[in-house]
């Protein structure tokens, strides 16, 4: 169904939030919505499917002051559009919780999804889609994944009892490595770097930790395929070798975008195009 307010002002939040509920009762989708200030509002709404699935976030900060404002209008409208369509005209796996944050200044866009984390509303995720611009200059998007090692540092003089967190880095990234080419393999505009690697913190000391960054450019829809492999190296490597300590976690600004309470979640960028109903259903599918 179009959107009858095609021609909505960008100046201020309350002609973008009419525009939202316009089309939310076009389209019959129930809606709550909660102010953290005069000129901040959240729109939430709770889709769910008829098959056992995952709960998945999909969430929108838009501000008359964001120069991406109407690429992130458009994309919300049509993440509307096709959450109506997986309601009304097909089943689907899992939930779909919408969340749109509309504010005039940019510095709160990100406060009402916030209060929705504080109140417990997305405890339950298992993934976030977040509405991004478009970008005609990037084919891939950048997956950037920090990670530690940790091992047990004793004198240089008797490194039989210690466990060097060097060579545990250097074991799991060569696995790591392998795994990573056979997806670019199948994928070729994936690509990967090694962008920083360093540990240990005195000489003739057996190094106790061990740090690496890791950039990964490729398709949005591999990142769950990635984290899942980084699970199997972990699990096998802390059985093959003694006391292997691996911690990781993904260092994208997108998360403090959204707040310290996305940290723990596969957070996924996707453009207005992408927001299809096999796409969304994909991300709700459990093994996915």
């Amino acid at each position: 169904m179009e959107n009858k307010n095609k021609n909505v002002s960008f100046d201020n939040e309350t002609a973008i939030l009419d525009s939202f509920t316009e089309l939310l009762k076009d389209v019959n989708l129930e809606y709550d919505a909660i102010s953290t200030s005069a000129t901040e509002t959240t729109i939430m709404a709770t889709v769910a499917g008829s098959q056992q699935g995952k709960i998945v976030g999909i969430i929108a900060h838009l501000s008359p002051d964001n120069k991406s404002i109407e690429d992130i209008y458009n994309g919300t409208c049509n993440a509307i559009r096709t959450i109506a369509n997986l309601k009304n005209t097909s089943s689907f796996p899992g939930t779909i919780k919408l969340m749109i944050s509309i504010a005039q200044d940019a510095s709160l866009v990100k406060v009402g999804i916030e209060e929705l984390a504080f109140i417990g509303y997305t405890a339950d995720l298992d993934a976030v889609l977040v509405i991004k611009p478009k970008d005609k200059n990037v084919e891939n998007d950048l997956l950037s994944l920090d990670f530690m090692t940790e091992g047990l540092s004793v004198h240089g003089s008797a490194p039989q009892i210690g466990v060097n967190a060097i060579d545990h880095m250097r074991i799991f990234l060569k696995r790591f490595e392998e795994f990573l080419a056979t997806i670019e393999k199948e994928h070729e505009n994936s690509c990967h770097v090694l962008e920083n690697l360093g540990g240990g913190s005195a000489p003739n000391t057996i190094p106790d930790n061990c740090v690496a960054k890791v950039n990964i450019y490729t398709d949005p829809f591999l990142y769950q395929e990635i984290m899942d492999g980084i699970k199997v190296i972990k699990l096998q490597l802390e059985s093959e070798l003694r006391r292997f300590r691996l911690t990781y976690n993904e260092s994208v600004d997108i998360q403090d975008e959204i707040g310290d309470w996305s940290r723990e979640l596969p957070v996924i960028l996707l453009t207005s195009g992408e927001l299809t109903d096999s796409t969304i259903k994909k991300f709700l599918v459990i093994g996915n």
